[in-house]
């Protein structure tokens, strides 16, 4: 055990499999098992699979757990987790599935019966993302401001940032790495990625990390050639195509292409919820338009988060209800306003808001707003550059009335939303 946690601080998850496979070879006795706990060691092992997309092998691994220590009610959570991610039972009604776990352990419980029920009284509570929001963000933390996207877009999530200092183990670099890229600091980010990659050069999280940093800094070659080699080290991770899709997008506006990447990227079991903004926008470029309602409306979707709003926006101004695509975009930022958390795609909302102002025949509205997109960009060189010529030509071009803005406004993808 001690062996595999120092490979998945190293990153080399591969290793720290292999590692508690054949530790576990060595213990056959039922037993003698059980003394060693070897029921910890699958339930790690199960984990480890699961990272790995080995869904199969997961849930033999945690079956076999559950085997060894039959009242552990972690284990039995953990077998139905994986169910769902295998997609052997269906993700609908999970928590209350996991309430009824819980329930059953209550009169053998003892002392942690009273924690089982408030943690079931929580669980019930839960009745959509925004009530698990709500939930998460009543324990308080700094909110953090300021992050960037990749080419195209895609929301990120915001952590505390770390402390600094050196460290042998690349995931402390990796996650270090995250969460500058996260807060917008992404010299910082390319720094600690080339820590991690000098302890764990084949770790494809971080390659992928070092990519979007790259390709956010407007270093798009290098950026593809590090998700190159990420891809040759394991072609089943699938942020490799979620960002390829974004740069393809963003830079070559290959919408095609880029939709094909995403795919793989879906293919993978890479969640389709909540929607990527710059999935819907190649589907848009491609005219593929109703498909991205038909999403909107058969996914569970959190109605606080902004992205809804800014995709919907985008839908009404390629279809020319304006005033439509204008009272999204408000609400969009309007959300934005109120979460701080969701600044991830704050520049990509004050552009969309800023284009629909301009198709409108408001000029100073669409100059305020790409302003403010211009403002949050920070060290993304890439968007700055596309939201400095936009913002350009808003300055040096009387806006269109309403009725005259013509589909140019409208339909064609526009490279300074990315």
């Amino acid at each position: 055990m001690a062996v595999s946690q120092i490979c998945v601080l190293n990153l080399n998850y591969e290793a720290a499999i292999s590692v508690l496979q054949r530790a576990l070879t060595l213990v056959s006795d039922r037993e003698r098992a059980q003394k060693l706990d070897a029921a910890g060691a699958y339930s790690s092992l199960a984990a480890l699979l699961l990272m790995a997309r080995n869904y199969q092998e997961a849930l033999s691994a945690v079956a076999k757990a559950r085997d060894l220590a039959p009242t552990n009610v972690f284990y039995e959570l953990q077998e139905l987790a994986l169910k769902v991610a295998a997609g052997v039972t269906a993700a609908a009604g999970l928590l209350d599935r996991i309430a009824d776990v819980l329930i059953q352990r209550i009169p053998s419980a003892g002392d942690e019966a009273e924690f089982l029920r408030g943690t079931i009284e929580i669980i019930r509570a839960i009745r959509s993302p925004a009530d698990l929001k709500k939930y998460i963000g009543s324990f308080g933390g700094r909110d953090m401001k300021g992050p960037e996207n990749p080419p195209g877009g895609g929301a990120q999530r915001h952590r505390e940032m770390p402390g600094g200092g050196q460290s042998r183990d690349a995931a402390v670099h990796f996650f270090r790495a995250t969460q500058f890229l996260n807060a917008g600091r992404l010299k910082a980010a390319l720094a600690e990625a080339h820590k991690a990659l000098r302890i764990n050069p084949r770790s494809v999280e971080v390659l992928c990390t070092k990519a979007q940093v790259l390709a956010t800094l407007g270093r798009v070659d290098e950026a593809r050639r590090e998700l190159t080699k990420a891809e040759r080290f394991n072609p089943r991770f699938p942020n490799i195509y979620w960002l390829r899709g974004c740069i393809l997008m963003g830079t070559d506006e290959n919408a095609a292409e880029a939709v094909a990447e995403f795919e793989k990227c879906y293919e993978l079991a890479y969640p389709r919820i909540p929607l990527d903004n710059t999935f819907c926008e190649a589907l848009f470029a491609l005219g593929r338009d109703d498909e991205v309602m038909t999403l909107l409306k058969d996914a569970m979707l959190d109605s606080t988060d902004p992205s809804i709003f800014l995709i919907r926006s985008m839908y009404f101004k390629r279809h020319r209800e304006l005033d439509l695509a204008l009272l999204d975009a408000n609400q969009a930022v309007s959300l934005l306003e109120s979460g701080p958390e969701a600044f991830a795609i704050a520049n990509h909302i004050y552009s969309e808001r800023g284009e629909v102002r301009w198709a409108m025949g408001d000029g100073r509205g669409a100059v305020e707003d790409l302003e403010r997109a211009l403002e949050l960009t920070g060290e993304a060189a890439f968007a700055r550059k596309n939201y400095a010529a936009r913002l350009e030509a808003f300055r040096n071009t009387s806006a269109p009335l309403e009725e005259e803005s013509g589909l140019s406004n409208v339909i064609q993808p526009e490279s300074t939303q990315t």
